[in-house]
């Protein structure tokens, strides 16, 4: 059969579609299918949010971290099973997915106990903990703690003129505090303090939770120990305290009690349950896109960890025919060389056989370029793969590369990939 016309192409020919036959069941070959693609996602992903979410949302306890880790152990052993099954002569895409459960592993708890100690385990222990009304201020703190909120009496407030805020030179965190106080009795014995992070200059200003509500004297208290988060927290409000014991000449006992100051603690437990929730979610949609991504450069990859061109088509098609059937050039070929044929002049970029799946987008650049010296035409072709990447993307990188390879911004181009012909005017 003669070669089609192609009515977006000035003086240019596509073969027929069966001159690259063979040439494109050998690609199609090459290339795992969408299922396998969908697999390499979705498995390693699932694996993921189930151990996000059994590491950050249950409560602390024997039994919860039984059952975060028999889920850890399984997923070992899902990596397990697809490795010994591309051991045993199974198709590639076992020894990608063996390595995308093993990150997920590795991920997964890491990512949940974050979320777990920064947010649902103080919302644990205030719902788990035990509630206090009616605390008069001037009463000893080691009687409440074991309390997760405090109900302070009437006549309760925050001295908000002798407030303190401590700059963490490590992590630039102002760690604030106010002293509470009973305004029937005054003390210069502080067992309570009001304090949160980045809501007060360092004596002035404190607008810290529910300041500025008359009828707040509630407080959540801030655990010591539920986490390491929340220890390396209160080290930091306690030093904030015994500075403003100094500044203000106040007496501290051993252990006071910090608190965030609001007027509903219902709410504030709440929005800790909310953040939990949020926080995973994002995390587990954070997860979703890096398995997509890691997903396309291991099937660019071919498996192996590092971008390689089995075979690049090479398309001559300026004033002519493409030529039948299409040669061939293996990644031995690409070394950056020149190669002058009479009236064309062949560029080839430098290979890309040692670029790692860390430079995965560096394989885009990477094509051939021919410009004719006479007719002023010049054509790039081929891509590893062109299910990799948007179609429009490429145009802008073949013009970019011709422009740059081939001196002149190409009139008439030709796009021939190893799955097919995707003619298109630049």
């Amino acid at each position: 059969m003669a070669a089609r016309a192609d009515p977006f192409l000035t003086d240019v020919e596509v073969p027929d579609y069966k001159a690259t036959a063979s040439l494109v069941d050998a690609a199609r070959r090459e290339h795992m299918v969408s299922q396998e693609v969908a697999v390499l996602i979705f498995a390693p992903w699932s694996c993921y949010v189930a151990l996000v979410i059994a590491f950050a949302l249950p409560p602390q306890g024997w039994l919860w971290s039984l059952l975060a880790g028999i889920f850890w152990v399984a997923a070992l052993l899902v990596a397990r099973q697809a490795y010994e099954r591309h051991l045993r002569g199974g198709s590639p895409v076992y020894k990608l997915l063996a390595l995308m459960v093993l990150l997920s592993c590795v991920a997964g708890p890491l990512v949940g106990m974050h979320i777990e100690q920064r947010k649902m385990a103080s919302y644990w222990m205030h719902k788990k903990g035990v509630t206090y009304r009616d605390v008069v201020p001037t009463k000893p703190a080691d009687a409440y703690q074991d309390a997760s909120i405090l109900d302070f009496s009437a006549g309760t407030r925050l001295d908000l003129q002798r407030t303190l805020g401590v700059r963490s030179p490590g992590s630039g965190m102002t760690y604030c505090v106010a002293p509470v106080i009973d305004t029937s009795s005054p003390s210069k014995h502080v067992n309570y303090f009001a304090a949160d992070v980045n809501c007060c200059e360092p004596r002035r200003s404190f607008l810290c939770g529910d300041t500025a509500k008359a009828d707040a004297r509630t407080g959540v208290v801030l655990p010591a120990k539920s986490s390491e988060h929340a220890a390396e927290r209160w080290k930091h409000f306690f030093k904030a305290a015994q500075q403003a014991a100094e500044v203000y000449g106040w007496e501290l006992p051993e252990r006071p009690i910090f608190v965030r100051w609001f007027e509903d603690a219902e709410g504030v437990q709440s929005e800790l349950l909310h953040q939990g929730l949020v926080e995973t979610f994002v995390q587990c949609f954070a997860g979703l896109c890096a398995a997509v991504i890691v997903a396309m450069l291991l099937v660019c990859s071919g498996g192996t960890g590092h971008f390689s061109l089995v075979s690049w088509t090479v398309a001559t098609c300026c004033n002519g025919d493409l030529p039948r059937p299409m040669p061939s050039l293996g990644p031995s070929a690409l070394q950056g060389s020149q190669k002058n044929s009479g009236k064309r002049m062949v560029y080839f970029l430098r290979g890309i056989t040692d670029f790692t799946v860390t430079r995965g987008l560096s394989h885009l650049l990477a094509l051939q370029v021919t410009k004719y010296p006479q007719s002023g035409d010049v054509v790039a072709c081929g891509l590893p793969s062109v299910r990799c990447v948007r179609f429009d993307l490429l145009v802008m990188l073949f013009r970019l590369m011709a422009v740059a390879v081939g001196g002149v911004e190409p009139r008439n181009f030709a796009l021939l990939t190893r799955c097919g012909f995707v003619s298109r005017v630049l």
